[in-house]
């Protein structure tokens, strides 16, 4: 299936233009040679490295995971979808990446995992890229989170000017003013509920002294001595 390459998310006429025809998923990096990594937690904190592989696919416009695999290509260790709530650091001097989950209480063990290049100018390549994305979803989440503020709790309110996109500019002004027909129609069920509920409690009095003269009649209880 083509999926077209939104505008918001193209930065020249040449990425444009490749959006148009671009399949996806689609492969923004790849190295296998030179790679190494290594998982890491709380209760595990040294890194030991061992031979393996890492790459940047882009799932959907926008979307992109790193997918870390073992040193045979066909065992995958680690991936995770690029995010806002990650955390990224790169350790130029040691040509290093590593990336973890923010972790969402304090039972949750901290993990991290390591990526080591023996190339300088792929470590390189691929730290860049993997920042570009990082920049990119962050920035949309800001923008997302900047328009549901917008609609959601701005003062005045702008919940009704939104509707409109979807009910029509002139809706809200063709309805009646509902408050005092509300309010009125609230009292009058409350003092309907009054006056039954009064009902009712007179009611369940007589039914309770029916219910206690019949309880005057009980069985005589007999004890298991008395039976022999």
């Amino acid at each position: 299936m083509n999926i077209q390459y939104p505008a918001e998310h193209a930065h020249t006429d040449e990425s444009r233009a490749e959006g148009r025809t671009q399949q996806y998923p689609v492969t923004r990096f790849a190295a296998v040679v030179g790679v190494q990594y290594a998982l890491t937690n709380d209760k595990r904190p040294v890194a030991t490295f061992r031979v393996g592989g890492v790459m940047l696919n882009e799932l959907y416009p926008g979307e992109v995971a790193i997918i870390v695999v073992g040193g045979s290509y066909e065992h995958t260790v680690d991936s995770m979808m690029i995010s806002y709530s990650m955390e990224i650091i790169s350790d130029n001097p040691r040509q290093e990446v590593r990336f973890s989950a923010r972790v969402r209480s304090s039972e949750e063990l901290k993990s991290w995992t390591y990526l080591r290049f023996a190339d300088r100018t792929v470590y390189t390549r691929f730290n860049r890229i993997l920042w570009a994305s990082y920049d990119k979803v962050t920035a949309r989440e800001m923008l997302v989170q900047t328009r549901l503020s917008e609609i959601a709790y701005d003062l005045p309110s702008n919940f009704t000017k939104y509707c409109r996109q979807y009910l029509g500019e002139g809706y809200f002004d063709t309805l009646p003013d509902e408050d005092s027909d509300t309010e009125g129609t609230i009292a009058e069920c409350t003092g309907e509920n009054a006056q039954s509920g009064v009902a009712g409690d007179e009611g369940s009095g007589e039914d309770e002294e029916e219910e206690l003269d019949e309880e005057d009649e009980l069985i005589p209880v007999v004890y298991p001595d008395e039976m022999f």
